[in-house]
């Protein structure tokens, strides 16, 4: 064998050299040669090849530019759309100059230290990030190219309008850190308004803005009847008629079927019992001494000096007073403090051996909840406090019912602004989540197990235990509620003969006045306030008092105070006729009705109205009602795809 190698020892060499060679190129001939996941066609934009590695790298700018000032208000956080955005803007021959490039960061306080500092830790050049910078800058431009904004805002002092938007969004962020621990939903409105005033408005066209000031400042008053109808008289529904509103309002919550607020819906509930600490019964155990006073006096007898300064060798009568309040509380709170610490610590024991998952409890099948009433006697043993147990294990409750209880109800887990509300608490009960690991750990609660320490406006502290709870579901049959299905379909039935005599209501009306019609109808006349046709941006109707939220009523009425104004003649001078209306109003706060409604006076919008409109905020009303459902968005990534040629769908799928 020895003989063999020293013989063959220069072949074997140069062969066994080459197939380490070979072996060692393969992986990297592989990868030159075979698929690269980064050079993957995901569509074309403009006739232009686009690679997955394009889109990953716009991801990467993406995540960059959110963790700089750049990322409040961006046009986007989608990758592709971000594509798609840079790939039109060069097309219309957007481009941003290392000038606004330089005004941009500047802007925001990055200064060449700070950027040097940014890419050694992002791993990155500086080249690269004034890059991405002026990526931002483009897609500004393409949004204001593409929305027609225009701005008007005073503080933005730079010519370029991107920079200017940047200036304005980065002093609102800075003003904001000024009002320290802001509610965080306020924040959120704060943040928003902010940017929606940066953005500027498009440029409005003035019948928009004329036609949004009319239906925001005009208004009419008037009186109206409201006529219930007649239940009594309404036959029996059949059997048909009832399951075909059982399926018209089946998936309705209450109070939001159209156009009769029906609803069969069962809302987001719960069933659940709560424990008191009631901190009166507490009070009661503390037992103040005088000696007690006296050491506290001594403690601090300058609180206590009078006019001339002079301090009594031992308190008043006011002081003692006023010392045994302020012991008495301080000490009936440690005592509750300690109380409470009792019950947790008999929860703790009960719930010993349970595994925890992710913040929850992983509950065996013998696990028993301990009873309230156990815990009771326990802390009555022991501690001679009397706690209360309260609720109904086997009754719902809707979410937006839990206010209502009694004691609990009100009552908050921390500490003042930074609380959360007991019906905030018990909606991130487990099953009531779409996904119960967003919850904080400190708020996860879950079916059989108690909850942390509420504490109410009065002192007293509250646990409360889900018995059960289930999301918003429709009945699975008519019977679960036949009873409220038949005294509905009794209503529509009444309603609609009441409609079918709406002529001669308005016949009344105009003969004998409103006054007639309510004693007729066994009711009275109601005053309306002046109301406007819309409410919001939206074009929604408003709530009318004693109307409700009805569009058909206001655009009755409006189109009576239109009509009655073309007349050069007053109109509380016009005949009854010309200012009666009568409107079915399915859905009136009373109930389904008929509104019988007499216009006393209409104030159309004027040039002063119409000015104010503008001043207060009507461009940027209108501007938002622009991104409305009905209303195409440019900068959608539809209409963007369209624009770039890019098969949105066929990368999605």
């Amino acid at each position: 064998m020895f003989k063999f190698f020293r013989q063959y020892n220069k072949i074997i060499l140069v062969v066994g050299g080459c197939v380490l060679m070979v072996a060692f190129l393969i992986p990297q001939a592989v990868e030159m040669f075979g698929p690269n996941p980064a050079k993957e066609k995901i569509g074309t934009m403009h006739g232009e090849k686009v690679t997955r590695g394009q889109a990953e790298f716009a991801a990467r700018e993406i995540d960059l530019l959110q963790q700089l000032p750049f990322g409040n208000g961006m046009i986007t956080d989608d990758a592709i759309a971000w594509l798609m955005i840079q790939a039109d803007a060069e097309e219309m021959g957007l481009y941003a100059s290392n000038r606004e490039v330089d005004l941009a960061m500047q802007s925001v306080g990055l200064d060449t230290e700070t950027v040097q500092e940014l890419a050694s830790t992002r791993k990155t050049t500086v080249a690269t990030i004034r890059e991405i910078v002026r990526h931002w800058l483009v897609a500004e431009q393409y949004r204001q190219t593409v929305l027609g904004t225009s701005y008007r805002d005073p503080r933005g002092g730079s010519p370029s309008l991107a920079v200017n938007r940047l200036e304005i969004i980065f002093q609102s962020m800075q003003q904001l850190q000024q009002f320290g621990n802001m509610p965080p939903q306020f924040r959120s409105q704060y943040i928003q308004f902010a940017i929606a005033e940066a953005n500027g408005t498009r440029r409005l066209s003035a019948p928009r803005l004329a036609q949004f000031a009319q239906n925001n400042f005009a208004n009419v008053t008037g009186r109206v009847v409201l006529i219930l109808p007649d239940l009594e008289a309404a036959p029996q529904p059949e059997q048909d008629q009832l399951t075909e509103v059982f399926e018209a309002y089946k998936n309705n919550l209450e109070g939001t079927g159209e156009p009769f607020p029906f609803g069969y819906m069962y809302p987001d509930r719960v069933k659940l019992t709560y424990l008191q600490i009631p901190m009166r019964e507490v009070r009661d155990q503390v037992n103040i001494e005088y000696l007690d006073v006296l050491d506290a006096y001594k403690a601090f007898p300058a609180r206590f000096a009078d006019e001339e300064g002079n301090i009594p060798d031992n308190p008043t009568p006011e002081a003692v007073a006023a010392l045994t309040v302020e012991l008495t509380d301080r000490r009936a709170e440690q005592f509750a403090t300690k109380v409470l610490a009792t019950v947790q610590s008999l929860l703790a024991e009960n719930q010993r051996g349970q595994s925890r998952v992710e913040g929850y409890l992983e509950l065996s099948e013998d696990f028993t909840p301990l009873a309230w009433e156990e815990i009771i006697s326990a802390v009555e043993a022991e501690q001679g406090v009397k706690l209360q147990a309260q609720g109904n294990a086997n009754e719902w409750i809707a979410l937006t019912d839990l206010a209502t209880l009694p004691g609990i109800g009100q009552t908050i887990i921390g500490e003042g602004g930074q609380g959360v509300r007991f019906d905030q608490y018990v909606s991130a009960t487990r099953k009531l989540v779409e996904d119960p690991t967003q919850v904080l750990r400190s708020m996860r609660t879950q079916v059989g197990i108690a909850s942390k320490a509420l504490r109410g406006f009065n002192g007293d502290m509250y646990l409360f235990r889900i018995e059960d709870a289930e999301l918003a579901h429709a009945p699975e049959t008519l019977e679960e509620v036949q009873e409220r299905v038949i005294a509905d379909a009794k209503l529509i039935a009444a309603y609609e003969r009441l409609v079918a005599e709406a002529e001669s209501w308005q016949t009344l009306a105009v003969a004998e006045g409103l006054d007639a019609v309510a004693a007729a109808a066994e009711t009275t006349v109601q005053d309306l306030a002046p109301f406007q046709k819309v409410a919001g941006t939206e074009g929604a109707a408003p709530e009318v008092p004693g109307v409700g939220v009805s569009r058909d009523f206001v655009d009755a009425a409006f189109a009576l105070a239109v009509a009655a104004d073309e007349s050069e003649t007053p109109i509380a001078d016009l005949p009854a006729e010309q200012r009666v209306a009568v409107t079915p109003v399915p859905n009136a706060e009373i109930g389904p009705s008929l509104a019988v409604y007499v216009l006393d006076e209409f104030a159309p919008l004027t040039r002063a109205g119409y000015e104010e409109a503008v001043n207060t905020g009507a461009t940027i009303a209108v501007d938002a009602s622009l991104d409305s459902a009905d209303t195409p968005n440019p900068l959608s990534a539809e209409a963007m795809a369209k624009r770039v040629g890019f098969d949105l769908e066929a990368y999605e799928n």
